[in-house]
């Protein structure tokens, strides 16, 4: 469900690297600069993520928000 999201939204997750325990993610997309990313990030994807591959420890988000060209949600934009 977390992943048919994130494309629904052009949202793109991307895997950096896995070491000692800890996965490295990006996401970029209609994710990047988007205020609700870690919500998606902490409550789907790690959650998901822990379920399935228990060896992962922690989830490292390396996205640099400020860098997203066109959100999904524009934080300039007020919530309804």
């Amino acid at each position: 469900m977390c992943f048919t999201s994130v494309a629904n939204h052009s949202g793109k997750i991307s895997i950096g690297e896995i070491s000692q325990g800890k996965l490295y993610i990006s996401m970029s997309g209609g994710c990047q600069g988007c205020p609700s990313y870690q919500v998606t990030l902490r409550q789907g994807l790690e959650v998901i993520l822990k379920k399935i591959a228990p060896k992962i420890e922690e989830v490292v988000d390396t996205t640099n928000p400020s860098a997203g060209k066109q959100p999904f949600y524009p934080s300039h934009e007020e919530a309804l």
